[in-house]
């Protein structure tokens, strides 16, 4: 769902752009995983509660596949810490610069909670923040 859903915005041009997101270069991300494909950090500065359902901003930094250069995707998630689902509400995609490229917030019409896949980086996420 998180490589998904940042792969689709690189279609979307700057007028959809938004300014609610935090700078994916800023030090305050906190690492929680990765692979040789990717690292995925939050910003616990973003965390906000509604009973049990925490909304964070992730950023996820994809490395190069030979093909493509290496982009950073920083998502708007819900994570809802009882059902075990994760929605996203928006996706911005930025250079390894920290320059905005692309963004777009999700329709409210197209927000849907989709659970979360074990060994997925949205596990270790909900972990993370549903401590």
């Amino acid at each position: 769902m998180l490589i998904g859903a940042l792969l689709a915005t690189l279609t979307l041009t700057p007028a959809q752009q938004s300014t609610e997101t935090p700078s994916p270069t800023l030090s305050r991300w906190e690492h929680v995983g990765g692979d040789d494909k990717g690292q995925f950090s939050i910003d616990p500065q973003t965390m906000s509660w509604q009973g049990r359902r925490v909304r964070v901003f992730v950023r996820l930094q994809l490395t190069s596949d030979g093909q493509n250069e290496p982009i950073i995707g920083v998502m708007r998630y819900v994570y809802d810490c009882n059902a075990k689902t994760a929605r996203v509400e928006q996706i911005d995609v930025f250079d390894m610069d920290g320059n905005l490229q692309h963004s777009t917030p999700t329709e409210p019409g197209d927000m849907q909670d989709e659970p979360i896949a074990a060994g997925t980086p949205n596990e270790a996420v909900t972990a993370r923040v549903c401590r």
